[in-house]
């Protein structure tokens, strides 16, 4: 795999995402082109190379993200909450829980828009750090339940 062209493949995928919330027009007629950007931000982003970073390369002073502000791009997508189970190892599942796509989708902004501020700069192995770590931790749980609650909501 060509690495470096695969990780500016993402990157020009993150750009796409973070212009997309960005937007102020009104996201409900863009339900379906959201299901297709995030399916492709997770197929790109597990494929990312793992890297090691020097802590002395690596910055701890990425923009704040204001999160009452990011919330604000996704006010008008056309439903909120879902239902989800929070563990598929738990057999049999628990009680569902309550997912709630603004959240996912504010959250899975915060995490690329990070690793954004990183590539911008020129700093592409310190970006591919920051996506694959918040990807494993955070971001891919974000996701799924986004494409889930999309996926029945638009049937």
């Amino acid at each position: 795999m060509d690495y470096d062209k695969h990780i500016n493949e993402f990157a020009d995928l993150v750009f796409e995402y973070c212009a997309w919330s960005e937007n102020k027009k009104d996201k409900e007629s863009d339900m379906f082109y959201l299901q297709v950007l995030l399916s492709k931000l997770y197929s790109w982003g597990i494929q990312l190379p793992e890297c090691e970073i020097k802590d002395d390369n690596f910055s701890e002073e990425e923009p704040s993200i204001r999160h009452t502000e990011v919330i604000g791009f996704f006010k008008s997508v056309p439903y909120q909450y879902y239902s989800k189970v929070f563990s598929a190892e738990t057999v049999p599942s628990e009680q569902p829980v309550t997912g709630d796509l603004i959240d996912d989708l504010a959250d899975i902004y915060k995490d690329l828009k990070g690793g954004l501020w990183y590539f911008e700069k020129g700093e592409t192995v310190e970006a591919v750090f920051h996506w694959r770590t918040t990807l494993g931790f955070h971001w891919a749980r974000h996701i799924m339940g986004a494409m889930y609650a999309l996926y029945c909501f638009e049937q």
